[in-house]
């Protein structure tokens, strides 16, 4: 699970901090949302008065509104691919205002995470050292579960943030084995002199299953933008985060969306890819983006968002024959009109526009005379 980002805005004159929480793209269910509000409020805001938490923009939006402040011109369609080490989320803005302006973005569909990063390629190799530490345990001082995820710590996690450099053009990746008793080679194991070999196309090959989801995630919200803009070209595809900044990710994606050979997307033609500066800071560089531009120019950064799901409210309709057919009805004895019941009035549909002031809708509800001052339950 990812982890929310806290940004901490001092206020020396006051001795107060403010705190907001950019929570994962991933939470689509209001109720997760809503729950580590309320821990939020019990934790710091009742306990203390002079520090208040907020929950802002997904890690998703303030990636875009980071993204959104460089140097990129009015009308420009901007793809935003936030890839991390356990999300990646895809988001397309379109930049509403001109260089030197408060930044304003318009959202041009619904933020899209997936479970998609680095440590996936951790558990994979992990799975892969295991199977061959099984075959040397008795020689081991750890369980090979533990050893493994030793191995995948520290050195590995440098040269895996470097694959795809000439640092990496060594014919294997070596580990040292923890624990390992003095003894000769396990050519079994591929272990050699306290080290474990490991074919750089093993990484690669983890590297290509992660990198070809994130494609196939672009690949939709793509199609999607297509669908419902068709005239919009796409102008740039941002990577962001620590595993949008891997060389070997950029490269992978340059060579499936740049190539004259790649498959081109009507509205992707001209796209050219592009690596956020900082791109493991994005999140808080746009939490503090967003904050400081409301305070000091009180401008709003999303005039509206799209939603990640739909929301309804249950309630009767008037009965129409070629919309209700078989479902189920009733006479109201009052006006002796026919409804369909049980049909869902749809507040918010997923993917559309929502102002920033929220949205409200009226609902009429029948009561019998003499039930007005009782509860009301549908």
């Amino acid at each position: 699970m990812s982890i929310p980002v806290l940004l901490v805005d001092t206020k020396p004159s006051a001795g107060s901090k403010t705190m907001f929480i950019a929570v994962p793209t991933t939470w689509k269910d209001v109720r997760m949302v809503e729950e580590t509000r309320r821990l939020l409020e019990n934790a710091i805001n009742a306990k203390t008065p002079n520090h208040r938490a907020f929950i802002g923009l997904t890690e998703a939006e303030a990636a875009a509104v980071y993204a959104g402040n460089e140097h990129y011109n009015a009308d420009d369609t901007i793809l935003i691919c936030d890839a991390g080490g356990g999300t990646t989320d895809v988001n397309v803005l379109k930049l509403m205002s001109s260089r030197g302006e408060p930044t304003r973005l318009e959202q041009l569909g619904h933020v899209e995470g997936q479970p998609i990063g680095s440590v996936f390629i951790d558990r994979k190799m992990h799975q892969l050292i295991c199977e061959r530490l099984e075959k040397v345990k008795e020689s081991l001082g750890l369980p090979p579960s533990e050893a493994a995820w030793k191995m995948t710590s520290g050195r590995f996690q440098r040269l895996k943030c470097a694959f795809g450099t000439e640092s990496t053009l060594t014919p294997w990746l070596t580990l040292d084995v923890p624990s390992l008793e003095p003894s000769p080679d396990f050519p079994e194991a591929e272990i050699y002199n306290g080290q474990m070999r490991i074919a750089w196309t093993l990484v690669k090959g983890c590297f290509d299953a992660k990198s070809e989801e994130i494609c196939n995630l672009l690949d939709g919200h793509l199609r999607q933008m297509h669908i419902k803009y068709p005239g919009d070209q796409i102008t740039y595809l941002i990577l962001s985060g620590g595993f949008g900044s891997s060389p070997y990710v950029r490269k992978y994606l340059l060579e499936r969306y740049s190539e004259p050979s790649a498959p081109v997307h009507p509205n992707a033609a001209g796209m050219q890819i592009l690596l956020a500066d900082e791109p493991q800071l994005v999140v808080v560089h746009g939490l503090v983006i967003d904050r400081i531009q409301q305070i000091k120019r009180g401008v709003v950064t999303f005039g509206s968002r799209c939603s990640p799901v739909s929301y309804g409210i249950l309630c009767d309709k008037i009965y129409d024959p070629e919309t209700h057919v078989g479902e189920p009805v009733r006479l109201d004895p009052r006006d002796k009109k026919t409804f369909a019941v049980d049909q869902i009035d749809w507040l918010v549909i997923q993917g559309n526009p929502i102002p920033y002031t929220g949205i409200k809708k009226e609902f009429q509800l029948k009561l019998d005379p003499g039930r007005e001052i009782g509860p009301w339950k549908y």
